[in-house]
């Protein structure tokens, strides 16, 4: 389906389904602009069946990318692409108004295997 702005997915879809990278370490801006469009290129491989947003959000002092999802299904195949879990939360952070969540650490080895789930056959001829 197709790409939102992340507060037209928010009004859309108040309740939804989310994905959360924390990106570990801290990147530089050019690196950080460049991993919401790594994870993007991953969810269209996937043709998900409902619309979906992006967006880098700094809650707990470091840089997380938020994917939102209308579909549960499209957020569970992202999810378990990056083996992404259910996060542990306190109790005060239990009402999120999210229907579900799972997050991963996006450090340099999920960011080495997420190129190589897009990698293209040609691709990978080329480093063999």
């Amino acid at each position: 389906m197709e790409k939102l702005s992340w507060a037209d997915f928010v009004r859309l879809y108040p309740a939804a389904h989310l994905v959360t990278a924390a990106v570990v370490p801290p990147r530089s801006g050019h690196h950080l602009a460049r991993l919401p469009r790594q994870l993007n290129q991953l969810i269209r491989k996937q043709a998900p069946a409902s619309d979906y947003a992006m967006a880098i959000v700094r809650i707990t002092g470091f840089a997380e990318i938020h994917c939102g999802f209308a579909a549960k299904a499209d957020a569970d195949r992202l999810a378990s692409l990056v083996k992404a879990r259910v996060p542990r939360r306190p109790p005060e952070a239990a009402v999120s108004g999210w229907l579900s969540h799972r997050t991963f650490v996006l450090n340099a080895t999920k960011e080495v295997a997420l190129a190589g789930l897009l990698a293209t056959p040609r691709d990978s001829r080329r480093t063999s």
